[in-house]
């Protein structure tokens, strides 16, 4: 069975997401991080379920019918998921380039 891991930071980026969402609707924000937890479960059970991104070796799950992604790397020799990112679609791609350090660091050794 396929373990997962969650990289250190995500669980903040996930309670800022919810956050946000509460300052407008609490009940909206809950629905949404249920949901990206569900994608999370769903790309440890189906790793390579998401498409490829950009950076080398991590895959990105779109969190429909919201406007966030789950990055993660599979391990396929440790037969482990990595989630190593949650973002909004609006923010701007180049943040991912500069966060490859964090991409690298979620790499197999």
């Amino acid at each position: 069975m396929t373990t997962q891991c969650i990289v250190r930071g995500v669980r903040g980026q996930i309670d800022r997401i919810f956050e946000y969402i509460a300052c407008d609707d609490p009940q909206a924000a809950q629905r949404v991080v249920d949901r990206i937890h569900k994608v999370i479960d769903l790309v440890t059970e189906r790793p390579r379920i998401g498409r490829k991104s950009l950076e080398r070796g991590v895959r990105m799950y779109v969190v429909k019918p919201h406007p966030y992604f789950v990055f993660y790397r599979y391990v396929a020799r440790r037969d482990e998921v990595r989630i190593i990112r949650v973002r909004h679609g609006a923010q701007r791609r180049a943040g991912l380039a500069d966060e490859a350090s964090q991409f690298r660091a979620a790499a197999p050794s």
